[in-house]
């Protein structure tokens, strides 16, 4: 048996077509549906406009995630050194 996470099914509802097919709609997504899907979320509950940013990963690989952390991390620091004008 399939178990859902709430996280899926909180942002991932919206694109079922009823709650008795949630599974195999939700199975049918693209990685472009993951990536406008975000987008939109984002855009929608921003308090102001700011670039997204999309990267998928998976958390079981340790060495990836670490990766994908630190790059996250040295691109804010990057914004933050270039809105100071130290960059």
């Amino acid at each position: 048996m399939l178990v859902l996470h709430p996280f899926l099914l909180f942002f991932f509802f919206s694109y079922c077509r009823s709650q008795n097919t949630f599974i195999d709609d939700l199975l049918s997504l693209s990685l472009a549906d993951f990536q406008q899907h975000f987008k939109e979320i984002s855009k929608k509950h921003s308090p102001v406009p700011r670039p997204f940013y999309f990267h998928l990963t998976s958390v079981i690989d340790t060495r990836s995630t670490a990766m994908t952390l630190a790059t996250v991390e040295e691109g804010i620091l990057r914004e933050h050194l270039r809105k100071a004008s130290l960059m």
